[in-house]
């Protein structure tokens, strides 16, 4: 994997959990990638803008669901990617998820190296992204 395959300018994280922000935010910084991020769903509703390539949304946020805060920015946002970060006790429904405009799924925790190929892979035409493993509920989850 190349740097220059990397083709995102900016990425914000939403992520309350510091151990797996950091992990997240350094992967990608050492990618070359701008990266901003937040502790809660208000936090990233004040730093959403419209240069974003990338937006990785926790799913339990201590103010806001993941979702919500995807349904409220995902207007904002048309252009940029969405993927939901989530542990794998969560109950997943694939067709709520499309609805809000998540393209893709990384499981906690996260293998380094899968999160590198998403992000390299993101802004190509592909089919919906899970990274670190699979599971029969989520394999059904395609455009």
């Amino acid at each position: 994997m190349k740097l220059n395959d990397i083709q995102l300018s900016s990425v914000l994280i939403v992520e309350d959990d510091s151990s797996i922000r950091e992990a997240l935010e350094l992967t990608f910084e050492m990618l070359g990638i701008q990266v901003s991020w937040a502790v809660s769903g208000e936090d990233a509703l004040e730093k959403v803008h419209p240069g974003l390539s990338l937006m990785i949304v926790d799913g339990r946020l201590p103010d806001l669901h993941g979702l919500e805060l995807v349904r409220r920015v995902r207007p904002q946002l048309p252009e940029s990617t969405l993927y939901y970060l989530f542990s794998a006790e969560a109950g997943l429904n694939p067709d709520e998820l499309r609805a809000c405009g998540i393209q893709g799924l990384i499981r906690k925790p996260f293998d380094t190296e899968r999160l590198i190929e998403l992000a390299a892979s993101h802004s190509r035409p592909m089919g919906d992204a899970l990274v670190n493993g699979s599971d029969s509920l989520l394999a059904s989850f395609v455009p």
